[in-house]
Parts: structure tokens; sequence; C-alpha cells
């Protein structure tokens, strides 16, 4: 049994391969490059076998759902390769283990049978809900990536702001978490088998606000799959990071992490930090891979 690495990278190409080469055990790694980025530099990478740069690119927008249609042709792209893996596990191209590839692969596995997310009722914070799923947005690009696009959306936004769109939890008991996350390949498949059946869900999902921290939420909290998730949490706040699965996320979710946070990292009991890059985290990551991922066991996540 493998384990699939799902990639969504866009920048730093030199932190990208020396993640690929931290995961590769027992693992085949797909990568999305998004399609606003020069593939040239990636594809120049020294990558190991186990890595696929995938065709199927699309141009990611902050806060969009570009993003959602990103990972679902990931998911898709692993399961045309296989489908006995333990998990499909969603990292970005600025995290990196800390822990050795062996060690997370071992927890992997033995948890085969758990989808790794766990979420939130989004009614519990009402401006989450608001903020996220009533009010109409326009993240991704209507026609190109320009100042003039990105002002008619931005225009749109403030015109549509007085109404509401229907409340979703007519249909769905709405949730939020982490966007990163590690889903078991029959639980992969319901996703896409119900999506492809129920195309107006994703339709319902277009113009929300960051739908990378609710999309899967919501159907994994809605499906069969929930009792073999981390399931409900009790509201903690505001912030994703707070519903973090597998990663060590700083509350900001922009900080990017180096040497100077050394301590923190190594006192973490997750499997990931998230984010560093090539300028800032070297020495970091030479740390990491010092003291931490020889490490031969993992406390519990």
């Amino acid at each position: 049994m493998k384990v699939a690495y799902l990639i969504l990278a866009h920048t730093d190409p030199l932190q990208l391969q020396r993640l690929a080469r931290a995961i590769d055990y027992q693992a085949d790694i797909f990568i999305h490059i998004d399609a606003k980025s020069a593939i040239e530099p990636f594809r120049a990478l020294d990558l190991p076998e186990s890595a696929t740069l995938i065709s199927e690119r699309v141009a990611i927008s902050w806060a969009g759902f570009s993003m959602i249609s990103a990972t679902l042709n990931l998911m898709q792209a692993a399961l045309d390769r296989n489908s006995d893996y333990s998990h499909f596990v969603l990292l970005s191209g600025v995290d990196y283990p800390i822990r050795s590839a062996k060690v997370i692969y071992q927890f992997l596995v033995a948890n085969r049978d758990r989808e790794l997310i766990q979420f939130f009722d989004m009614r519990q914070s009402p401006d989450c809900y608001l903020h996220h799923i009533r009010y109409y947005w326009f993240r991704d690009a209507l026609f190109s990536y320009s100042k003039l696009d990105k002002a008619i959306r931005y225009g749109l936004e403030m015109l549509l702001k007085p109404l509401t769109r229907r409340k979703i939890e007519q249909s769905f008991l709405p949730c939020f978490g982490s966007q990163w996350w590690a889903l078991t390949p029959n639980c992969a498949t319901f996703i896409l088998d119900f999506l492809q059946q129920h195309p107006e869900v994703q339709q319902a999902y277009k113009y929300t606000f960051a739908p990378d921290e609710h999309f899967f939420h919501t159907i994994v909290a809605n499906s069969p799959f929930l009792h073999r998730s981390n399931g409900l949490q009790p509201f903690l706040g505001r912030g994703s990071a707070k519903m973090a699965n597998l990663h060590l996320i700083h509350p900001t979710l922009s900080k990017i992490y180096d040497d100077r946070d050394f301590d923190e990292i190594a006192g973490s009991d997750k499997l990931f930090v998230r984010k560093v890059t090539t300028e800032k985290s070297s020495r970091l990551l030479d740390l990491i891979d010092r003291e931490l991922r020889s490490a031969s066991c993992v406390d519990s996540v």
C-alpha cells in the first residue's frame, strides 16, 4: 500500500523539489502547478520518479473556487493511477515534513480507515458563516487576470453585498476547517461521484469565499464518511489553524517559519509544518532533517 500526496504549488520550485524528495517513501506524488506560473522551472527540477506534474492545470485565485477545481484534478489524477492508497494527503508546495517519511507512512497506514479531517458547524460562528457563504464573492477571473477584471469583480461584490444567497444549510450542514487534510480513496471517490451526480453543489459554492476551508468539509460532514472522520468539533474561535489536521500552522496563516522557530516545531505533535521557503527557511529545514526527521516514532496526531 502506498500514500498519494497531492501538492498544490505555484512558487519556489527548489522548495517543491526538497519537499518531494522528503516525502518520497512508499508514495506517489501528484503535483498541480498553478496555470498562472511558468511551468519550465518546475519541469527542470530533479524530482523523484514517484512525482508527476499533472497536465490538467487551473489558474488559481486566492479564496476562489479555482482552488477546489485544482484539488479535484489532483484527486482524479491519483484515482486514475491507483485506488489502493492509504490516503490522499493534501499539501502545498511550501509545506515540509517534520517527521521521517517512513514514520508518516506508518502513521497513515495504521489509520487507513480514518478520514483525517475535522471541522465545526459554521452556524456556531455567524460572522464566519455570513462572510464565507451567505454573500456573493467573485474571487476567480471572469475573463482575464487584469486590473479591469479585478475591478469588475470587486464592483459585483459591492453591488450584490446587500443581497444574501440561498441558505446552504437548507440542504447541508455547513462545516468549516483547515484546507489541508488526508482522505481515503473511498472518500475521494465518493466526493467525485457525488459532485458528478449533483453539479448544483459546485455551482452553489462557486461564489463563496475561500471554499477550500469549507467545501470538502461540508461534503464529508454530510456523508457516510462522517463517522470515520475526526468529526464535528466545538467552535474554538475564528481561524482555520485551530482546525489543523496534520499541519503545524501559525494562526496568521502567513508566517514563514525559520530556524528561530525550531523549538516550537520540535515540540509539535503534527507531521508537517506550513509555511517554509528556500530563501527564509533553509537553515530550519536542515535542522528538521538532522534533528527530527531521523526520529523512529511519532506521537498521536
